[in-house]
């Protein structure tokens, strides 16, 4: 059987995702399961034939809100996306998506001044490197050290 090549990448306000195709175009309708870890509780999103199957196979990709038909919210954490379609193998992709933390860091550096505190300057340099950390733990795909790195964050004040 064929198999998939998809690439997902999460929106930068953290209220989609875009998944897009990579191989030859497919003409089935496909089942997108997404699991997150902290819950586990998997989700189901039909990519049917007509509109949402043309935008997947497109350059630009799919875009999947929360708003319209995702059913749960984005958070910071570990998904696992399962692609399905007849006559296709199943395809798993598992990323780290960061976001929203990530939002709250970099506003947090915006306001860096040299003349803070040493300990203030300390801890937004130390999440800071620990954002980066996140971001180099998903694009090798280190997911335990993406959730350590992504609770050291949480818990850092």
């Amino acid at each position: 059987m064929a198999s998939f090549n998809y690439t997902i990448k999460e929106a930068i306000d953290a209220m989609s995702f875009n998944i897009k195709n990579n191989t030859t175009d497919v003409a089935v309708q496909l089942t997108l399961t997404i699991t997150p870890s902290l819950t586990g509780v998997a989700h189901t999103k039909t990519i049917a034939v007509g509109a949402d199957l043309t935008a997947f196979n497109s350059d630009n990709g799919l875009d999947i809100s929360v708003v319209s038909g995702l059913g749960f919210p984005l958070t910071d954490d570990v998904y696992t996306f399962v692609l399905s379609g007849a006559g296709y193998d199943n395809t798993t992709v598992v990323m780290g998506f960061y976001q929203v933390i990530g939002d709250a860091v970099m506003k947090e550096s915006i306001n860096y001044r040299y003349y803070m505190e040493k300990y203030q300057k300390d801890i937004i340099n130390e999440k800071v490197r620990l954002l980066r950390n996140l971001r180099y733990s998903t694009d090798t795909g280190q997911l335990e050290s993406f959730q350590q790195n992504l609770l050291q964050l949480q818990n850092t004040k």
